[in-house]
């Protein structure tokens, strides 16, 4: 009768040992192939250069937009787009980072 218990005993010991094991141990990558590239695309957005460029991209077409006088000409129709385009831009700048995504390497 203690002849069966041994392989209950052994069964026990190892699924123990086996839920032990740390999680990490099975996901051993060094990340996607793709990783790099995109963490050097958002670090080229979100860079100082790319959040002042995009401020005075945003000041001209703010100006040409109010030097037009409400006309209804394509003039005004082009700065229109060009400001909608260059806040559109711009948040990359300062909306990545807002939400988490600084594309900095954390350690």
């Amino acid at each position: 009768m203690r002849l069966n218990r041994v392989p209950y005993v052994v069964l026990l010991v190892l699924l123990l040992v086996f839920c032990m094991l740390p999680a990490d141990a099975f996901a051993a990558s060094a990340g996607m192939p793709w990783e790099g590239p995109l963490e050097q695309i958002s670090r080229s957005i979100t860079g100082p250069f790319a959040k002042i460029a995009g401020g005075i991209v945003i000041l001209f077409f703010g100006f040409s937009i109010a030097q037009s006088e409400g006309g209804g000409g394509w003039m005004k129709r082009a700065a229109q787009i060009g400001f909608g385009l260059s806040i559109a831009f711009n948040a990359s700048a300062w909306g990545l980072p807002m939400l988490g995504f600084s594309g900095g390497a954390l350690v």
